[in-house]
């Protein structure tokens, strides 16, 4: 957990630069950056985690059910099972940091500046491509179909809501679905060291059905 600390503490930091910058240097309200009503948005964020962990599960328990996803050993030293139910628990809220952080940046900062500067499909398919590339999935030609492909659905759902409350919670709940729950790579990253079970491609599965 303590190198998922230190990417929460990273995000952090990358928000409140961008708090700084839009209060101080362009004095616009946080409001455009899309976290208007705050009340309002907690409650549209954790409608969003119950919506990520829904849209990640159907598919996951689907390949589970087929035999495309096998359920494997726990790795060594690592945790799952109800052992690790509390630190699972404990790690969403890092997540949405986490979650919550990207979304500022590239859904928040980047599309909301861009939107009225340029024309709307270049200020979707900008940031979109260049949270693509951050993710280092250039070489992966599935990994940067799938995550270019979620970038511009959730630049496209901020504009409908005009909010990132909602978007934020959808990404967090995702992530920690398939790293915490489910015990799958996400973004290629290492797996999770605290997961409830631990799933992985079958041998003779494609990836185009798994992802890889």
């Amino acid at each position: 957990p303590m190198a998922q600390v230190q990417e929460a503490i990273g995000d952090v930091v990358a928000i409140l630069v961008i708090v700084l910058c839009v209060a101080l240097f362009e004095r616009r309200s946080l409001a455009t950056l899309g976290l208007h009503k705050p009340g309002r948005g907690i409650v549209n964020l954790l409608v969003g985690v119950a919506a990520g962990l829904g849209l990640v599960s159907v598919p996951v328990l689907f390949l589970l059910l087929t035999g495309a996803y096998v359920v494997v050993d726990t790795p060594t030293g690592t945790t799952s099972g109800f052992s690790a139910l509390p630190m699972v628990v404990a790690m969403l809220a890092l997540v949405i940091v986490q979650g919550g952080g990207e979304e500022i940046l590239f859904r928040g900062f980047l599309l909301q500046n861009q939107v009225n500067k340029v024309p709307a499909w270049l200020a979707v398919l900008l940031p979109a491509f260049v949270f693509t590339v951050v993710h280092q999935v250039l070489s992966k030609p599935l990994p940067f179909i799938t995550i270019f492909a979620y970038a511009v659905f959730a630049s496209l759902i901020v504009l409908r809501n005009n909010s990132l409350w909602g978007i934020m919670g959808l990404h967090a709940g995702w992530n920690w679905a398939m790293g915490y729950l489910y015990g799958i790579q996400v973004s290629g990253l290492p797996n999770k060291t605290e997961t409830i079970i631990n799933l992985a491609p079958a041998d003779d599965a494609p990836d185009w059905v798994t992802g890889g």
